[in-house]
């Protein structure tokens, strides 16, 4: 009789660990999907704020002045409606930049080279806090501009693919700006961004 309860409580010593790491394991499967889950929550909801603040842009007041006038263009394609005496006046063009941040280098650059400090920057409405972002992350102050967004609408705008289309591209530009928002170590001020309307 001895040697069975040993024997039983040798079992269930063996069997209580097993117990405690599957405990554990669940445990921490539950943290790790509450943290997946509010992380997703955080996620959407910084969404909605973005496509609140996308749509909350206004172009301002057409008597504004400025030194100069930023467009970001994304192709010099864009650009072909211009009238060729204005374009050959007043026009410069930048050719190496590649993407956002080597945009707000040059553009910077550029202003400075020509001594401006008031500068209206136009760019589509999606892309607008992204490029604010980079450009107040290296001027320092320097300029003081303006943002005047532009709203792609050609074409039918109610059109089931012309909604999901526009989604497709507000999602798109969230990442990346949330992206910049790490990589820019500014994510307090790019929040404060998000709530100002």
């Amino acid at each position: 009789m001895i040697s069975t309860k040993g024997a039983m409580h040798a079992k269930i010593m063996t069997e209580q660990p097993t117990n405690n790491t599957n405990g554990r394991y669940q445990r921490y499967g539950r943290f790790a999907l509450a943290i997946c889950a509010v992380a997703f929550v955080g996620i959407l909801c910084g969404f909605v704020l973005f496509v609140a603040q996308v749509r909350s842009f206004q172009v301002p007041d057409i008597s504004v002045e400025a030194d100069g006038i930023v467009v970001l263009t994304g192709g010099v394609a864009r650009l072909l409606s211009i009238d060729d005496e204005i374009f050959d006046c007043c026009v410069e063009l930048e050719r190496d930049a590649l993407d956002t941040i080597g945009n707000a280098r040059a553009a910077l650059q550029w202003a400075l080279n020509n001594e401006f400090r008031t500068i209206l920057w136009v760019t589509n409405d999606y892309h607008m806090q992204r490029s604010l972002l980079e450009i107040s992350r290296i001027d320092n102050g320097a300029l003081s501009i303006t943002p005047y967004p532009v709203s792609n609408t050609s074409g039918p705008t109610n059109s089931w693919v012309a909604i999901m289309d526009r989604y497709r591209v507000l999602a798109g530009e969230y990442a990346k700006y949330l992206v910049a928002l790490v990589r820019t170590r500014q994510v307090s001020r790019g929040l404060d961004t998000l709530f100002q309307s």
